[in-house]
């Protein structure tokens, strides 16, 4: 890095020697293209076409910003070329230098400023012999004498005011490049370059034309084009995930959103925490986003930049007394994966609790069945797809969760638990299907329902195996367990999450015709899902079909998990109410969300009813903290406590925010009567204390809010 930095420096300087300084800069105006050249053919790293495009102005306006320059006309043919090459070669060593001083400082505990010092020193070290051997002391004296007669004895001032002014210009954007990437830095550099050369032509009182002016005006636009587009998702090594590509397609979303920016947890998290402290919550539930830990997966080099934020993230968490709660998946992968073997259709001490999956039955659903979740595989009449095949693809990337669950949980229990006292699970969408009528036929459609939905993923994991209304029904197309997972699926998990948010009555399809909808296929379990009876909807209906309001439908699904897995311990990792975003409402009827504030004392009050009954509820998370990425919704609905304003992501607490803290701070002491076994009420102390808990995606998602 070092011979990188030296060569690139003498380089520009003898650049600058031969020709006019704004020739200098256009030229080095195209480093962030090389950036991208050396970061496609050296790390494999890829960026959206709209980060290429947003080059393309940058480049060329500062080019326009001084092509007009006169002083071109009189440059000689030797020194243009002279001057020209060392331009490029300055823009290649300096790339270079930017890109692996950015790897040297991931992970170290040295600072961007001290990277710097130490590469002034070893390039001081690099060039010294190289300047004596070159020119030596007598060319320099001759030197320093023609410039002393010519500049005056000011000539020594001007030399310390340049050397302190350049070191220091170099060192602060150091401290630039430790927070930021090779190409953002790069792109700043040129930035700068505008100034140089408008500063340039006024100095040397070169004639300013209109191209002056206008390449400036476009290099600027083109930057702010960057900046919309680079976003936390790429920052600081991310690589691309599946929702990356995804979200960047034409109509993938609705409102034509994406997620790069979304709520920027990834560089607000101090303010979010901030906010979590107001309301008094204890624990936050977050995602790891994979491709900021493996930018490529399974290939290249582990993020440690990704894994600092995290850790940072976790520090300040506990500094405010919050238990963080990680998810290690929330529907994004690396492209890379998805690229090479087609996703999942191939087969620390300060967290105490551990997510393997989030709504594992969600994501093959949406993604290999109905194929509107990338990547996006479906076939017949379940959706319009290039490829795949909805009737047996959902149960190969089911089956290949499962076992990546009982293989992460193998490796907890044998490396990690026991030092670290912590405990692992995974988390499944479960809506309450309540059977439409008393006939037996509509009674087994909605266990029926269950085992193709929640059980699907609880069973094999809990029980070792399917549950027998699959195998009856699918045969030969559920994928089967060997004896050594089997062996694998023996460890379990320590507590099941439940992300609840709707009920639904279900009838019978075997005996009865039903119409086409969710359910009704053989490969979904023959069974057909609706919201209403004769015309009366189960709770009050939303704009989502998959979205309703029957509080009790919390109680039912806490006691069918209760009674069918023996009561193992439960949290509800997902709760809450979504409405559709209208621009055209005041502030005042975005904060006054009393729907939102119905729903969850409604739920809580039926969640509560459920623990005094003897449910081991250990805590509730509400979806969620902010407004935030809403998948393919983009930003047309909004479930968090708090709005925010994506334009300038200011956040402001909801009537909702409000009403949480008043809940926390009465359920602190209210004492429940809790009828477990002596050893519950011992780790509950007779007590439900609201375990006040969020959930947000980063965007990342990351974190999607991900993060």
């Amino acid at each position: 890095v070092a011979v990188a930095h030296t060569i690139g420096h003498v380089a520009a300087t003898v650049s600058m020697s031969k020709v006019a300084v704004s020739f200098t800069h256009i030229i080095k105006s195209g480093e962030p293209a090389f950036s991208v050249l050396v970061s496609k053919l050296l790390l494999g790293e890829a960026f959206p076409m709209q980060v290429y495009l947003s080059l393309i102005p940058i480049i060329g306006g500062c080019a326009l910003a001084a092509v007009t320059e006169l002083n071109f006309n009189m440059i000689a043919l030797t020194l243009l070329i002279e001057g020209f090459m060392g331009a490029m070669i300055s823009n290649v060593a300096f790339v270079f230098r930017n890109i692996f001083s950015k790897k040297g400082m991931k992970g170290m505990s040295v600072s961007g400023m001290n990277y710097y010092a130490c590469l002034s020193i070893l390039s001081l070290l690099l060039l010294t012999p190289f300047a004596i051997a070159v020119e030596g002391p007598t060319m320099w004296a001759a030197g320093w004498q023609t410039a002393v007669s010519q500049i005056g004895p000011n000539f020594v001032w001007w030399v310390v005011a340049q050397s302190v002014f350049y070191h220091l210009y170099n060192q602060v954007s150091y401290m630039s490049l430790d927070q930021i990437s090779p190409l953002t830095f790069s792109v700043g550099n040129t930035m700068k370059r505008i100034s140089v050369i408008v500063s340039s032509i006024i100095i040397f009182n070169t004639p300013i034309q209109p191209n002056n002016a206008l390449g400036a005006a476009i290099a600027i636009l083109g930057t702010f084009l960057y900046s919309q587009y680079e976003g936390a998702y790429l920052s600081d090594g991310k690589g691309l995930s599946n929702w990356d590509v995804f979200t960047h397609k034409p109509g993938s979303t609705d409102d034509g959103s994406n997620g790069d920016v979304s709520v920027d947890q990834y560089h607000r998290y101090l303010e979010d925490v901030d906010l979590m402290e107001a309301i008094k919550v204890n624990s936050y539930r977050f995602s790891i986003s994979w491709t900021r830990i493996l930018p490529k997966g399974r290939f290249g080099e582990v993020n440690m930049a990704g894994i600092d934020y995290y850790n940072r993230l976790i520090d300040a968490l506990l500094l405010k007394g919050i238990q963080p709660f990680v998810t290690l998946f929330h529907f994004d992968i690396p492209q890379e994966l998805e690229d090479r073997y087609g996703g999942w259709l191939s087969p620390q001490s300060q967290v105490k609790h551990w997510i393997t999956f989030n709504e594992p039955n969600q994501h093959v659903s949406v993604a290999y069945r109905k194929g509107i979740h990338p990547p996006c595989r479906c076939s017949g009449k379940f959706g319009n797809c290039s490829e795949g095949d909805s009737e047996k693809e959902p149960f190969v990337a089911a089956h290949n969760i499962i076992l990546s669950h009982a293989a992460a949980v193998d490796i907890y229990r044998n490396k990690y638990q026991a030092e670290q006292g912590g405990e692992i699970g995974i988390v499944v969408h479960i809506d309450w299907l309540e059977p439409l009528s008393n006939s037996t036929a509509d009674q087994l459609a909605a266990e029926r329902a269950q085992s193709f939905s929640m059980n699907w993923i609880l069973d094999p994991i809990i029980f070792g195996k399917y549950p027998k209304e699959m195998e009856m029904i699918l045969g030969s197309i559920l994928p089967k367990f060997s004896s050594n997972d089997k062996t694998k699926l023996n460890q379990g998990l320590d507590f099941i999450g439940i992300n609840h948010y709707a009920s639904f009555y279900v009838s019978d399809c075997i005996s009865s015709v039903c119409e086409s909808g969710p359910g009704v296929s053989t490969t979904e379990g023959l069974f057909q899902q609706t919201s209403q009876k004769d015309g009366v909807p189960i709770g009050e209906l939303t704009p989502f079909e998959w979205l309703n309001v029957y509080p009790q439908g919390m109680k039912k699904t806490i006691n069918y998990v209760k009674e069918r897995y023996n009561n193992t311990p439960m949290f509800i990792t997902e709760n809450g109410y979504g409405n559709l975003y209208d621009p055209d409402n005041t502030n005042e009827e975005h904060l006054h969300d009393i729907k939102r504030v119905n729903y969850m004392s409604g739920h809580l009050d039926n969640l509560m009813a459920s623990i005094r009954e003897g449910a081991d509820v250990r805590g509730y998370f509400t979806w969620s903290l902010l407004d935030n990425f809403e998948w393919t919704y983009g930003f047309s609905v909004r479930f968090g406590l708090y709005h925010v304003d994506f334009a300038t992501q200011k956040r402001t607490p909801k009537l909702s925010a409000s009403w949480y803290k008043d809940f926390i701070a009465k359920h602190k002491t209210e004492s429940i009567n809790i009828a477990h076994d002596s050893e519950t009420r011992n780790n509950w102390n007779k007590q439900f204390k609201a375990n006040a808990m969020l959930r947000t995606v980063s965007s990342e998602h990351r974190m999607k809010n991900l993060d």
